[in-house]
């Protein structure tokens, strides 16, 4: 049977993709332009998706794994989504946290 929202998936992860917590395997680790300006990009193992830290994951990243990008290779995440408000309105927001 053919999976409708396989297939409706973009390459990068929303909070809609996350219903419920998921645990990944960094992979790989990239610089991404954007139209809001250069951003680091995640990769999985096993997982055509990346997740786009914003400045929040990015601090919760480098704060457990350091600054050195490469070395954040082999390391477990958790992504999970939270509420948050913008412009007084509650949106769905991807977390990250590091889990080894």
């Amino acid at each position: 049977m053919i999976s409708q929202m396989g297939l409706l998936k973009g390459k990068y992860f929303k909070a809609a993709d996350i219903p419920t917590p998921i645990e990944r395997t960094i992979n790989r680790v990239r610089q991404q332009h954007f139209d809001d300006g250069p951003k680091i990009v995640l990769g999985f193992e096993n997982e055509p998706q990346e997740a786009v830290l914003n400045r929040s994951n990015l601090t919760i990243v480098t704060d457990r794994l350091g600054d050195d990008e490469q070395g954040w290779i082999g390391h477990r995440v958790r992504l999970h989504v939270e509420q948050i408000r913008v412009r007084n309105t509650p949106v769905g927001s991807i977390r990250v946290t590091v889990i080894e």
